[in-house]
């Protein structure tokens, strides 16, 4: 969000990361003890019932191997340093369903992930990276506390090959 309010690039390591699951989901860090991460968020984020349900939903949490990447740069598109591999749309709902029929156009289909945490990152970047598939991503509270996204903002993301399809679709 910073980056689209400032024009500024940025490439993020871990020490600039102020969100200690995200971290760990990109795989900056790892932990000895997976169970920390679950134990953590049950005890102390309370969005969960209990650890029970904390584990439960985060099932399929998209994560990265560990250590794979040092850190991710951040540009606007417009202004980019480097070819992205993801590029992560902030619009409005009625935007964002244009972009979901420019994506599904071809015969393509769309399932999105949401557990109530980490959906801009672990959503938007992660599981877009990986998957190579469009994502529609309803920003979490970090970004909404943090980063400054608007109530009425939605994500969507889309791999770099898709770029071309999405807009020739429109």
């Amino acid at each position: 969000t910073y980056c689209r309010r400032t024009g500024a690039s940025f490439y993020l390591t871990k020490e600039d990361i102020a969100c200690k699951p995200i971290v760990l989901y990109f795989g900056f860090e790892a932990l000895d003890d997976p169970e920390d991460l679950y134990r953590a968020w049950a005890e102390h984020a309370g969005y969960k019932r209990n650890l029970k349900a904390e584990k439960q939903s985060r099932l399929s949490d998209a994560r990265f191997e560990p250590y794979r990447f040092k850190g991710l740069v951040l540009s606007p598109l417009h202004q980019t340093l480097v070819k992205p591999d993801l590029v992560m749309v902030f619009c409005s709902p009625l935007i964002l369903s244009h972009l979901i029929l420019a994506a599904t156009y071809d015969g393509d289909d769309m399932i999105s992930h949401y557990n109530g945490m980490e959906s801009s990152c672990k959503e938007g970047i992660i599981r877009t990276y990986l998957s190579r598939q469009c994502q529609v991503v309803s920003p979490g509270m970090g970004h909404r506390v943090l980063a400054g996204v608007k109530d009425h903002e939605m994500i969507f993301t889309k791999p770099e090959e898709k770029l071309r399809p999405v807009a020739e679709n429109r």
